[in-house]
């Protein structure tokens, strides 16, 4: 099955997959929250919820995109509206935000060494230039009184 989790550990929606042999997946989340899985399965079917897979042969592959049903208003997250792009990057790194944000953002090396820092203060868009880092992997964290986000971005 899979699962979703608010901060506090409370459970948010789950769904059943599986068959009855030898099945494995692997998943991953995009920087808009969207959850994807792939995988195998040698049982002669696999369900996902109500969608059932049918085996032709030995091991069979799968992808899918995980979707939930909620009644209500979905509230935006501070997650879901905080997107990074080009990645990979040459010159700069776009960073859309949320309304009203403040905090500040932290660019960081593969060692943990603070390469750049900026304050945030409602703004809705920032740019932060990336053309003097070395090629590399970096990491950029939004941090606010509450909570602080981090995602990776290649330089090239």
């Amino acid at each position: 099955f899979f699962a979703k989790y608010d901060q506090d550990g409370n459970a948010i929606w789950a769904a059943s997959a599986g068959g009855s042999g030898d099945d494995g997946c692997y998943m991953t989340v995009d920087l808009l929250g969207n959850i994807f899985a792939t995988g195998w399965y040698n049982s002669p079917v696999i369900a996902f919820d109500s969608i059932v897979l049918t085996n032709s042969g030995n091991a069979d592959i799968f992808i899918t995109k995980l979707t939930t049903t909620s009644v209500g208003i979905n509230e935006p997250t501070l997650e879901s509206n905080l997107l990074f792009y080009p990645n990979p990057t040459t010159n700069y790194l776009q960073i859309a935000l949320p309304k009203n944000a403040q905090g500040k953002f932290v660019l960081t090396d593969v060692l943990g060494n603070t390469v750049f820092s900026v304050n945030v203060n409602n703004e809705e868009t920032q740019l932060i230039s990336t053309g003097d880092l070395s090629n590399g992997v970096y990491t950029i964290t939004y941090q606010n009184k509450e909570r602080s986000i981090s995602r990776k971005f290649i330089k090239q």
